[in-house]
C-alpha cells in the first residue's frame, strides 16, 4: 500500500557517500564519462534521495556505486533522474532517484537488502 507520499517501499534515513557514472555526453558538454559524487540522504528498495553539488537531469539515466557502511558489498545499480531541486543550502540540488532493473547490476541484491 501507498503511503501519502505515493511510495511503494518505506524510506530508511541513511547518510552514505555515492558514485554516479555519467555516461556520454557529460554535463560539461564532452565526450568523456564523469562520476559525479553524492551523499544519499534516504534509501529504500526503489530508490534513493541524494544531495549533490551538480544539477541532474530528469529522465536521464545513470549507473550508480553504493556502498552501505555496515554491509560489506558495494551495490552497482543502474536509477533514473525522477526529480531534482535546487536547495536553499551551500548551493546543492536534491535529487530523487528510482532504482531500475538492469542486466548486469546488482538489482536484484539491493531489493533482497532491504527484505
Amino acid at each position: 500500500m501507498k503511503n501519502s507520499e505515493n511510495r511503494n517501499h518505506p524510506r530508511i534515513l541513511r547518510i552514505e557517500a555515492i558514485s554516479i557514472q555519467v555516461l556520454l555526453p557529460s554535463f560539461d558538454g564532452s565526450e568523456d564519462s564523469e562520476i559525479v559524487k553524492t551523499t544519499t540522504l534516504d534509501v529504500s528498495a526503489s530508490g534513493l534521495r541524494v544531495k549533490t553539488e551538480q544539477n541532474l537531469p530528469v529522465g536521464n539515466i545513470f549507473d550508480i556505486c553504493i556502498q552501505l557502511t555496515d554491509y560489506s558489498k558495494t551495490f552497482l545499480l543502474t536509477a533514473e533522474i525522477k526529480w531534482c531541486t535546487a536547495s536553499s543550502i551551500n548551493n546543492e540540488f536534491l535529487a530523487g532517484l528510482e532504482v531500475q532493473p538492469a542486466l548486469g547490476t546488482d538489482y536484484l541484491y539491493w531489493k533482497r537488502f532491504f527484505d
